[in-house]
């Protein structure tokens, strides 16, 4: 009977333990990623006052500073004792800018070689002056005296999800593997700072995966762009299924809804790919949304819960990839480009 009863102890410790970690795990997440530091992040990038986060301008480096600030305060290392969390690249034409991608640095207890990057683009389109862009929303504004494109969606709402997961696991600091969160510049004009990063990666096939966030505020349930190029979408859902909870129903992360829009060779994650890395963008909307690339892409127009908990679902679903228990499939090049033929 002792023994008996000693068993039935054990068991009720088990299960109490692991309901009370579950309890503090969930209780952790929703206090470093919470919607009011989102909007807060959001306001601040998409305010008027940065002018639109055009790369090479000052209000795009203020910017820059301020989310390396954030990666500070997150306890994020630097990528190297030179130049801080800001690393330069330079866009030769059609006039010489410069850029910077902001990069910080979570090193791995147990396999500090293998990498998983977390990325956002935080640049935008500037104003009408700095970039005379026509717009073709439906919604857009035609007698509207605004001339900041401010870029809630696209991308403050990524660049606030990335904070989020910084600051996550900047205070769990459990990661086996490293983990690098990156800020890219230069993406409206062309993929510049993600592909400055990618070539000066001397070893490709030590970062596990890239996961980019892009355009998070508006639209329905996530979505993983080239998800048919391997197994990211398959292990993020999988882990997110054991939390049972309802928030989250199978296979939360979809698929492309318009696989024609070629989405997977237009953000940050394309130039990772290139190298084989299983590098994919989360994203909830994509260009067809009526605010997108105008002047009315503003705070008031975003979904903050929903940022919030697809930023949430990525620090679940990622837990495998970070503590190392899994490896993803590579991309083969010569696949993405029989999908995406005539690019």
């Amino acid at each position: 009977m002792r023994i008996t009863w000693s068993i039935k102890l054990g068991v009720l410790t088990g299960l109490l333990f692991c309901y009370l970690n579950s309890f503090a795990q969930s209780s952790l997440l929703d206090s470093l990623i919470n919607r009011q530091q989102i909007q807060q992040t959001v306001e601040y990038l998409a305010s008027d006052s940065l002018q639109g986060r055009f790369t090479g301008t000052k209000a795009a480096l203020t910017a820059a500073n301020f989310i390396a600030d954030q990666f500070r305060r997150a306890g994020l290392q630097t990528l190297d004792s030179t130049n801080g969390y800001l690393n330069s690249f330079t866009i030769a034409a059609p006039e010489k800018i410069i850029g910077y991608n902001v990069v910080g640095v979570l090193p791995g207890s147990e396999k500090p070689d293998e990498s998983i990057l977390f990325s956002a683009h935080y640049d935008h389109l500037g104003t009408l002056t700095t970039h005379p862009y026509q717009s073709y929303s439906k919604r857009f504004r035609k007698n509207s005296t605004d001339s900041i494109f401010n870029g809630a969606n696209d991308n403050a709402s990524g660049t606030s999800a990335l904070i989020s997961l910084a600051r996550y696991f900047g205070f769990n600091k459990t990661n086996k593997r490293t983990i690098i969160f990156v800020a890219f510049a230069g993406e409206e004009l062309g993929l510049f700072g993600s592909t400055a990063l990618a070539n000066s990666l001397t070893n490709p096939a030590s970062v596990t995966c890239m996961i980019n966030l892009e355009m998070l505020g508006r639209g329905h349930s996530p979505f993983i762009t080239g998800s048919e190029l391997g197994d990211l979408r398959r292990i993020l859902n999988k882990e997110l299924a054991k939390t049972g909870n309802n928030l989250y129903p199978a296979k939360y992360f979809g698929r492309e809804h318009n696989p024609e829009q070629k989405l997977f060779m237009r953000s940050d994650n394309y130039p990772f790919a290139k190298l084989g890395i299983p590098a994919h963008t989360i994203m909830a909307g994509s260009d067809l949304d009526d605010y997108y690339h105008t002047v009315d892409d503003e705070p008031s127009t975003l979904n903050y819960e929903l940022i919030r908990t697809i930023a949430i679902a990525a620090a679940i679903a990622v837990r495998p990839i970070v503590n190392g228990e899994v490896k993803l499939q590579r991309i083969d090049p010569a696949d993405y480009k029989a999908l995406f033929q005539g690019n």
